[in-house]
C-alpha cells in the first residue's frame, strides 16, 4: 500500500489555501485545516479540521497563544494525522498568531513520523504594517531551526505588485493570497 501526503493548513491562510487545494480534485492528498478559531473551522466541510486549543477564539494575533495551542493539542495532531504517510506539507501564512506560532510546532509534530516535511509559507506585505512583518520573522527564523526538509516563502509584496488589483478588497486579497499558496504548493509537489 501507497503511503499518503498530507497537507496540513494552519490558521486562515492556511485553511484558505486547503480551499483552493480541495477544488482541484487532488485524491492523493490528504487535508487537514488545523486553527484556534473553531468559527473558521465549523464552515469548512470537505476536509478534516482539528481546532487547537482551549478557547476556541483565536490567538488573536498572538504567535505566543499560537504555539501554547500547538504544545496543548500536540497529542490530538498526531492522532488525526496517525502514522500512514510518507510525506507532510505545512501551509501557513506567517504574521498572525495561529500560524506563525503553531507553525514552528507542527513541523516538528510532522517530522515525528514522516519521511519528509517541507513548508510553504507567506510573508505579510509591507501595507499590513511592521508588527505582522516583525512577527513573521521571527516565525520565520523558528521553522528554519526546525528539521524540515525545505521551506518555500512566498513574499506577500511580490504577489501583491503581481496579482492585486489597484484597488482590492480584503476578501479579494486574502482569495488571491489562499490562491497564490495553494499554486506554490502545487507546483514544489509536482515538481
Amino acid at each position: 500500500m501507497t503511503k499518503g501526503i498530507w497537507v496540513v493548513g494552519i490558521g486562515d491562510a492556511g485553511c484558505q489555501a486547503l480551499e483552493v487545494l480541495e477544488k482541484e480534485n487532488l485524491t492523493q492528498l490528504r487535508l487537514l485545516g488545523i486553527n484556534t478559531y473553531a468559527a473558521g473551522l465549523a464552515r469548512i466541510k470537505t476536509f478534516d479540521t482539528l481546532h487547537i486549543g482551549t478557547s476556541g477564539l483565536g490567538a488573536g494575533g498572538n504567535p505566543s497563544m499560537g504555539a501554547q495551542a500547538a504544545q496543548y493539542s500536540q497529542d490530538a495532531i498526531r492522532q488525526k494525522l496517525g502514522s500512514d504517510y510518507e510525506r507532510a506539507y505545512l501551509i501557513a501564512g506567517l504574521g498572525g498568531g495561529t500560524g506563525s506560532g503553531a507553525a514552528p510546532i507542527i513541523a516538528e509534530t510532522l517530522k515525528f513520523n514522516a519521511a519528509n516535511v517541507y513548508a510553504v509559507v507567506s510573508l505579510p506585505t509591507s501595507f499590513e504594517g511592521t508588527q505582522r512583518k516583525q512577527t513573521a520573522d521571527q516565525a520565520l527564523a523558528q521553522l528554519v531551526t526546525t528539521s524540515l526538509d525545505d521551506i518555500l516563502v512566498v513574499k506577500g509584496d511580490h504577489v501583491a505588485s503581481r496579482l492585486l488589483p489597484n484597488t482590492p478588497d480584503l476578501r479579494t486579497m486574502m482569495t488571491i493570497f489562499a490562491r497564490s499558496l495553494a499554486w506554490h504548493l502545487l507546483a514544489h509537489i509536482t515538481g
